[in-house]
């Protein structure tokens, strides 16, 4: 995340992921407090946790990994839909 921003916003957007932290400890704590059954309370940290898949995925990708690539990742989706073979992807 740090990557995205620019120099001078680092340290806010830094305390700011290390605060969702602490947040995200002190509801867990609430919510166990309110809920009782041990399940019931695994199914509503795991829905809360589904926006996030969202999140990822609306992101871009860090811009030191994406200079790191040297191929395109649709030849070897290409590859993997046309030869019915199983593909390492590289990403290193």
């Amino acid at each position: 995340m740090n990557e995205l921003v620019g120099a001078s916003r680092r340290a806010l957007i830094g305390n700011l992921i290390q605060g969702s932290f602490a947040c995200g400890i002190i509801l867990y704590a609430a919510s166990a407090s309110e809920v009782r059954h041990w399940r019931s309370l695994t199914w509503l940290s795991a829905a809360l946790g589904v926006p996030m898949v969202g999140v990822a995925m609306w992101l871009p990708e860090s811009p030191r990994y994406e200079s790191r690539r040297t191929f395109p990742l649709d030849r070897d989706l290409f590859l993997a839909k046309n030869t019915q073979m199983i593909v390492i992807f590289n990403i290193f």
